[in-house]
């Protein structure tokens, strides 16, 4: 039986699907009209406005390139707020802050953390290890910085994203963990995109949408790795090929129903907990791929991304604001 789609969220179905129409007479290179189809589309959808919410934007300089951010920090946070390093979904192709404004907003009230939205490299014209680098160049800049930011530096950051971001957020986990361990003690992750032969069930139940697709799905991975073969990538890049039991932070994972990325963030969440981890994970019935940046538009999306917030807070024993 089909799966009931919640009816707030058909609509921002509906808004994609007309940008995507339109988008077919754009004389632009693939990359590129998916982007804007992205960044139009989210203009489409409704926006929350959170009395007291603070923004700041700012830059991570490096050789040749830019990392822009932009820090949310809540009125009711604390006078030294835990860091959060947020990494945008997109198929490591689209996404912006501008597309995930909403979103951080709306962790950094639920959860008191000061959260920098970044938006690192994008493929195809920078495939990895280029968004990973951008991903982890920020954490470290956001460490130095924080007593500037008015963060707390000393205590382990969290780290979060959803689909492409979320496996941004795994990648610099699994670095930290070797490189710097202690520096991160919990994850949040909505949906994450793990595994490029998307072999899963829900692949073949959900493959033609609603929303993501396996054929974009294809298209981002091959985007993401530059075209080669998943044997010949670098596995810090396929999250499944790494061994079994390494330990990896505490996670809060969340998976939506109708979603073909749904099975393999469902085994992930099982092969943490195996591990050693500390995971809370739910499958959030109703929803699509990317429903928690779309928390304005669906009541019952604002709840999961409410629950989420809750539950990253309090997944570690000194957890808290």
């Amino acid at each position: 039986m089909q799966a009931a789609i919640d009816p707030q969220l058909q609509q921002v179905l509906r808004d994609v699907a007309a940008v995507e129409a339109d988008s077919r007479n754009w004389k632009l290179p693939e990359p590129e009209r998916r982007r804007l189809v992205s960044e139009l589309s989210a203009q489409r959808m409704p926006a929350r406005r959170i009395a007291g919410m603070r923004r700041t934007d700012a830059c991570v300089g490096g050789p040749g390139r830019e990392i822009p951010l932009r820090l949310y920090r809540s009125a009711r946070a604390p006078e030294r707020p835990r860091l959060m390093p947020y990494f945008h979904g997109g198929g490591w192709v689209v996404g912006s802050i501008a597309t995930h404004d909403t979103l951080c907003a709306e962790l950094a009230e639920r959860t008191g953390y000061l959260v920098a939205s970044v938006h690192y490299r994008r493929a195809p014209e920078n495939p990895h290890p280029a968004p990973h680098q951008d991903c982890w160049d920020a954490m470290g800049w956001l460490l130095r910085h924080a007593a500037q930011l008015g963060a707390d530096g000393a205590r382990p950051m969290a780290l979060g994203g959803d689909s492409a971001g979320a496996h941004l957020a795994l990648g610099c986990a699994l670095r930290a963990e070797r490189e710097a361990p202690g520096r991160v003690d919990r994850m949040l992750l909505f949906y994450p995109a793990l595994d490029p032969d998307l072999a899963s069930p829900s692949v073949g139940a959900h493959g033609d949408g609603p929303g993501l697709t396996r054929a974009a799905m294809q298209y981002y991975w091959q985007a993401l790795l530059g075209g080669a073969a998943p044997a010949q990538a670098d596995p810090l890049a396929l999250p499944l090929q790494w061994p079994a039991a390494q330990r990896l932070p505490a996670a809060v994972l969340v998976t939506a129903e109708t979603d073909l990325l749904r099975d393999e963030g469902e085994a992930y969440a099982r092969r943490l907990a195996a591990a050693g981890a500390r995971v809370a994970h739910w499958r959030a019935a109703g929803m699509i791929h990317g429903f928690a940046r779309m928390l304005a538009a669906s009541t019952a999306a604002r709840r999961h991304v409410h629950r989420a917030c809750r539950e990253l807070v309090g997944l570690v024993p000194d957890g808290g604001r």
